[in-house]
């Protein structure tokens, strides 16, 4: 069964997802001075005491590191699969059982979309689905990750290939993890 490997992701997506402006309030990062940061844990009613001005905020982008941005990164991509036309059924997930049909498997890991198909037809126009869904939101996709119809690619920190079948870690990515452990 030969396979047919695309991959998407988002350009420096901790950098580009807007929080909501009632988000912003908590998760924001905001134009403070060092007297003003120790009060900011102080509140007074339901507002933070020093911040009151939605317009303070110097940076309302998701920092990178937390789990609550992976989450939200997750679900944008999620909801981009969605817009291309996706089904959830098709998406691997350890919660559900796998898929009915191997025609189109396709995994989510925070901003990073790996595409699998057995139809090289269907392949092309899911993945011109989705790059119109990155356009559609306006969403700069990270282009020297995109990969199209492969027969193998590298993506997660994994090699997934046809010839020879593959599903492994990366050397390379192994190589580096160790050399920078040691």
């Amino acid at each position: 069964l030969e396979i047919y490997l695309g991959n998407g992701d988002v350009k420096d997506a901790f950098h580009r997802f807007r929080l909501r402006r009632d988000f912003a309030l908590w998760f924001g990062v905001w134009n403070a001075t060092a007297g003003e940061l120790r009060i900011v844990g102080q509140r007074a009613g339901d507002e933070l005491v020093g911040f009151h001005d939605p317009l303070d905020l110097v940076w309302t982008s998701l920092p990178m590191g937390f789990s609550w941005s992976s989450a939200i990164a997750q679900d944008v991509t999620l909801f981009l699969c969605q817009s291309a036309g996706i089904s959830e059924d098709c998406i691997l997930c350890e919660d559900e059982p796998p898929p009915g049909t191997f025609a189109e498997v396709v995994t989510v890991t925070t901003d990073d979309t790996v595409l699998i198909h057995t139809d090289p037809s269907a392949a092309t126009a899911r993945l011109s689905k989705l790059d119109a869904a990155f356009d559609a939101c306006g969403i700069p996709r990270n282009k020297e990750k995109d990969i199209s119809l492969s027969d193998s690619v590298t993506a997660l920190g994994c090699d997934l290939g046809n010839f020879p079948p593959l599903a492994e870690p990366s050397a390379v990515k192994a190589a580096a993890f160790i050399g920078s452990t040691l």
